[in-house]
């Protein structure tokens, strides 16, 4: 089914921006999106696709915070193996991203660099083979595909990789995306279906009633019959949420130019990775739980650079060319915070914690089914905000 003005419709379940900032709120927009990062943009997209009249509200500019600092891996078994139901539902959100990808370009015109080549995690000592085996017997519950390589076929994979693995598992469904491409993407995407994004609108306080929700900023006001809360680590920030304990983690990252282009695998190594995207060597990240800034520090810089240059000693001829930030929201459990907040017309869809890029359009798809039904199948009960 095709609507009038758009494209096919998406796989999972698509959405618009302003060329410049939207200043007027309609309305009676049914839904208002808070947050206009990948969570956000995505529930936009779908509830835009399933009917719904939606506006997006983002404090700053769509994808910065946490998107905009994201290498976007969408890797749910190196992220999820110490949880099973997080394990399950990563590789459910993983699955749905190459056709959504596929789709998301053609209807854009955007090159998302969506890869393909899977993640390699070499290892080095004997604590290394264990992580693998640990890895392997995750892979083989879960039915995910894997191959385990020996030194030579290791160096024929990657010539680059620092000679001396042992082994290493190679992952062959594990991707990886651009994020700012996936905004520029959907921004394109929105702005044909009519959704109005509002840069700089911090929304200072929410408020449930019977029939609808009352939203406030800076000088500003708007009224709604839904609110999806996609504000990442300063959701709880925004008065009449509550004591939602979602703390900013920082990870910052770095990157070395000047390469031709090249595929291959991710790699990940020691709660590392590096990835090739176009010309740049994208390394990262960080993983800072006392700080909540995106501040970038010489510590962090040179603890990536280390790390870039044990698994490729070939880079110390080579210079940092960018380093930067971001901060991502968890939650103590560091499990996503998915599902009604205190009443059926607030949804608070946040908490992704290092997995944004990957569960954003699975997100997108139960958020849905909760503004339309009050439930949805798909959310397991370990995600709900009433746990805390």
């Amino acid at each position: 089914m095709t609507r009038e003005g758009a494209g096919a419709e998406s796989p999972v379940g698509g959405a618009g921006v302003q060329p410049s900032d939207v200043t007027t709120i309609r309305r009676s927009p049914e839904v208002l999106v808070l947050g206009g990062g990948i969570v956000g943009l995505c529930c936009a997209h779908v509830l835009s696709e399933r009917g719904h009249r939606v506006e997006v509200l983002e404090a700053l500019r769509p994808g910065s915070g946490a998107t905009g600092a994201a290498a976007g891996m969408i890797s749910p078994l190196v992220e999820s193996d110490f949880d099973h139901t997080f394990a399950r539902t990563c590789r459910t959100a993983r699955d749905l991203w190459p056709a959504w990808a596929e789709w998301l370009a053609g209807e854009s015109s955007v090159d998302l660099s969506f890869s393909t080549d899977g993640t390699l995690v070499p290892a080095y000592t004997t604590a290394g083979l264990q992580h693998l085996d640990r890895l392997q017997e995750t892979a083989e519950r879960l039915a995910e595909n894997w191959e385990r390589l020996d030194p030579d076929q290791v160096r024929e994979l990657v010539p680059e990789l620092r000679d001396g693995a042992l082994a290493a598992l190679l992952l062959p469904n594990e991707f990886s995306v651009d994020p700012a491409a996936v905004v520029e993407a959907l921004r394109r995407i929105l702005l044909r279906s009519g959704v109005l994004i509002h840069a700089r609108r911090r929304v200072v306080s929410l408020r449930a009633r019977q029939n609808g929700v009352d939203v406030e900023g800076e000088g500003w006001s708007a009224s709604c019959d839904h609110v999806v809360i996609a504000t990442g680590a300063g959701s709880g920030a925004i008065e009449g949420v509550g004591n939602l304990p979602i703390r900013g983690v920082r990870g910052q990252m770095i990157s070395f130019g000047g390469f031709a282009a090249h595929k291959g695998p991710n790699l990940r190594a020691g709660g590392h990775y590096a990835l090739r995207r176009g010309s740049e060597l994208l390394v990262g990240a960080t993983v800072e739980k006392s700080a909540d800034d995106d501040a970038v520090t010489e510590a962090g810089r040179d603890e990536l650079r280390d790390f870039a240059l044990e698994l490729f000693p070939g880079l110390q001829w080579k210079a940092v060319s960018r380093h930067w930030a971001g901060v991502r929201p968890a939650a103590p459990d560091e499990l996503p915070v998915i599902g009604p907040l205190h009443s059926p017309r607030v949804v608070i869809a946040t908490g992704h914690y290092r997995n944004g890029i990957l569960l954003g359009p699975w997100t997108a798809r139960v958020v849905a089914d909760l503004i339309a039904h009050g439930r949805s199948t798909e959310l397991p009960e370990e995600f709900s905000p009433n746990r805390f």
